[in-house]
């Protein structure tokens, strides 16, 4: 459990497409530590643009993650954890006690795999999570410590069955010594699963953009109150964004209407493409073109 270099890679990325503007307030679940060595950190926030950091005070650890989230603007960095001396305390195997809380984002860096009941702890931090913040939850499908392993299908169901946005997905790849970041993809985490890879994990960055508490998801595509949704993939997917389209009986006709007005943009913009393609290519206009047909 902790925060890794490839997590602050994505962090100051974000940090630089302004996901996180306007955020103070940053809230880990579990006690996490940041394994990055300081030279290490202190590249990452210089390539975000931030080279003049403020000095942290003397008491705040090497390890801890506000040398991470203050130099991106969250002045506020707490942390959720049942063990003493921890910000906010709570068994999350139980449902959240602490009320009134609320934080721009909210990350989940292998912790909440090793609560039993999982769901609840998931629920606890959508609870946590003020509309339009964001949730991280970045966790393992190959190669984790935990009580679970986690589906693509459950980040989806998740997110639908809540109305969050993803705003970005990456896949973190670790193999011996080595680490990597892909864009997220299905077809390359079936390839990596069946390839032996040592590690694998998905990181998610969601969007809230609902004030509704939590509603429980099921597998597939409906939730617990049996109310079907469409995933529906923002273009380019690098690194993926998408969104879900509720079908439910009040939502269908707008659901429908923005389907289909998205598929005739694009077929619109694939004829355009084509159009201006054969104007732009010389060899169209000199290609050789039959002769009428005279009528007999």
């Amino acid at each position: 459990m902790g925060i890794g270099i490839d997590a602050v890679r994505i962090a100051c990325d974000l940090h630089m497409r302004g996901v996180w503007s306007g955020y103070s307030s940053v809230l880990d679940m579990g006690a996490q530590e940041l394994h990055v060595t300081p030279g290490a950190l202190a590249a990452c926030l210089r390539d975000a643009g931030i080279a003049d950091l403020e000095p942290l005070p003397a008491q705040v650890p090497a390890e801890s993650p506000e040398r991470l989230w203050r130099p991106l603007g969250f002045t506020n960095c707490d942390q959720l954890d049942q063990l003493p001396g921890t910000d906010l305390r709570q068994d999350l195997n139980y449902p959240l006690t602490e009320g009134g809380m609320r934080y721009d984002l909210v990350t989940d860096f292998g912790n909440n795999e090793h609560v039993f009941n999982v769901g609840e702890a998931y629920r606890t931090m959508h609870r946590l999570t003020t509309p339009g913040g964001c949730l991280w939850i970045q966790q393992a499908w190959i190669g984790g410590n935990g009580l679970y392993a986690f589906t693509p299908d459950f980040f989806e169901a998740f997110a639908a069955a809540n109305r969050y946005t993803f705003i970005a997905s990456f896949l973190i790849v670790n193999n011996a010594h080595v680490s990597c970041v892909l864009p997220y993809d299905l077809d390359t985490l079936s390839l990596l699963a069946r390839d032996g890879t040592e590690g694998v994990h998905h990181s998610h960055v969601l969007r809230r953009t609902s004030e509704a508490d939590f509603t429980w998801p099921g597998e597939g595509s409906y939730n617990s109150g049996g109310f079907p949704y469409r995933i529906c993939w923002i273009s380019p997917p690098v690194p993926a964004g998408r969104m879900t389209l509720p079908l439910t009986s009040g939502d269908f006709a707008d659901s429908v209407a923005l389907l289909t007005i998205g598929a005739i943009l694009r077929q619109v913009r694939i004829g355009l493409a084509e159009v201006m393609g054969r104007i732009l290519n010389p060899a169209w206009w000199r290609r050789e073109r039959p002769l009428a047909r005279r009528r007999a």
